[in-house]
């Protein structure tokens, strides 16, 4: 399954209304990247989710917001 996830993103790092119709009206973009963590925030971030450490991959999910009537 994290071969296929990764496989997915790195052939779709952006969704928009175009290639995901049924994006929220208030999103104009979303853009997925791989990261790493190192092994501290890795321990704290299993630590916090109570998870023993399992294969896994992390991604940063940025978004850009479309308001209607600005600027």
């Amino acid at each position: 399954m994290i071969s296929r996830t990764i496989a997915f993103f790195r052939q779709n790092p952006v969704f928009t209304h175009d290639n995901l119709p049924s994006l929220d009206a208030n999103i104009d973009k979303l853009t997925v990247e791989f990261t790493s963590l190192d092994l501290a925030s890795l321990h704290c971030l299993m630590r916090n989710m109570g998870a023993k450490y399992l294969p896994s991959a992390y991604y940063k999910v940025r978004m850009i917001p479309f308001y209607e009537g600005m600027g």
